[in-house]
């Protein structure tokens, strides 16, 4: 459930499950690291979903696709 904006946002890119699972739980763990970065706590849901279109687009670029 938690999961469920940052990999919709990763699906718009990369149209594939699979490769959006990936970015999604990539996503989660930069976010783990950077978190002290996040001036305000209610900026996290949007802050996670960037993180997730940046991830999934360097996924897609490693396999040779274009983001959408």
């Amino acid at each position: 459930m938690w999961m469920r904006r940052p990999w919709g946002v990763a699906y718009c890119a990369v149209a594939d499950r699979h490769l959006a699972e990936d970015a999604a739980q990539e996503a989660f763990a930069i976010a783990s690291h950077e978190l002290a970065r996040l001036p305000r706590a209610d900026e996290f849901g949007s802050w996670i979903c960037t993180i997730s279109k940046r991830v999934a687009a360097r996924i897609l670029e490693k396999h040779g696709r274009k983001p959408a």
